[in-house]
Parts: structure tokens; C-alpha cells; sequence
């Protein structure tokens, strides 16, 4: 059985890889991809992590940050 530091690891490890994911479809342009990854993350974290790469995308890929704009607008 794992304990309590154990299971954050893992937990720090799943967010990392996820994250990792999500922005790899970004920069190939599978931008439903992504935000299909997005749906994975908690409800509660979910907008936390869309603001996030709304701002770490806005100059580089410009439409994927309006696509994150516009659905936490719609929330």
C-alpha cells in the first residue's frame, strides 16, 4: 500500500504527463486533442489549468487561447 508521499509523487507524475500531452497536441495543431486532454483534468482544476495555457499560448497559438477563452466565458 502506498503512502500519503508515495500517492503525491504519482499524483505530480499524472499532472506532469498530462500537461505534457495536452501542450504536444497544441504545438502539432490538434487542437481538439488538446482540449479533449482538458476534459480529463478534475472539474475543480479543470479552469485553473484552461487560464493557464490560455496565457501560455495567447502569442504562439493564438486561436487555441481564444478556443480556451471563449469556453471558460461560457462556463
Amino acid at each position: 500500500m502506498a503512502n500519503a508521499g508515495e500517492q503525491g509523487a504519482e499524483n505530480e507524475d499524472i499532472v506532469s504527463a498530462l500537461e505534457a500531452r495536452t501542450a504536444q497536441h497544441v504545438y502539432c495543431g490538434e487542437f481538439d486533442e488538446a482540449l479533449k486532454d482538458l476534459n480529463l483534468w478534475p472539474a475543480g482544476k479543470r479552469e485553473i489549468e484552461m487560464k493557464s495555457l490560455a496565457e501560455a499560448f495567447a502569442e504562439d497559438y493564438p486561436d487555441f487561447a481564444a478556443k480556451l477563452r471563449e469556453m471558460l466565458k461560457n462556463k
